[in-house]
């Protein structure tokens, strides 16, 4: 993750970006995808995408998506 600007960092884990992920309520990880994929017009990979959202969602929350417990 360290390789992103900090300004799409900030946008995605604090700013608007964040507000349309959601991170900690259901679905997030989807809407993550949705919106990351929509922001870049489809031109990454789709396990690209993926991945940044699962980072994305360890950075903000402390816990891998779709884990239940507070690793």
């Amino acid at each position: 993750m360290s390789d992103i600007p900090s300004g799409i960092l900030k946008y995605w884990t604090r700013g608007k970006g964040a507000i349309k992920i959601g991170y900690g309520t259901p679905g997030a990880f989807d809407r993550g995808v949705a919106a990351i994929t929509e922001a870049t017009g489809g031109r990454l990979p789709p396990h690209v995408v993926r991945g940044m959202v699962a980072n994305l969602i360890k950075r903000v929350t402390g816990r891998w998506p779709g884990r239940r417990s507070r690793r």
